[in-house]
């Protein structure tokens, strides 16, 4: 019984270090396509937990996505 749950624990935090290590490189890319956009490009940011996007600042979305929300 004890080894099950100590099997059950490491896969619950395998699990979590996988999907932070995923949201980490995912920040990464949007932060490399945000430096590498020029500067007439225009830029949306989609609202939480729905469909609708609206304009966004580059440059502020940018020091956003930099922010490690985590």
């Amino acid at each position: 019984m004890r080894l099950s749950r100590l099997k059950l624990c490491r896969f619950f935090f395998s699990e979590i270090f996988r999907g932070a290590n995923l949201q980490i490189k995912e920040q990464k890319v949007v932060v490399d396509e945000l430096c590498n956009l020029k500067k007439n490009r225009k830029v949306y940011v989609q609202q939480r937990n729905s469909h609708i996007f609206f304009l966004a600042d580059r440059s502020q979305t940018l020091a956003s996505c930099k922010k490690v929300d985590i």
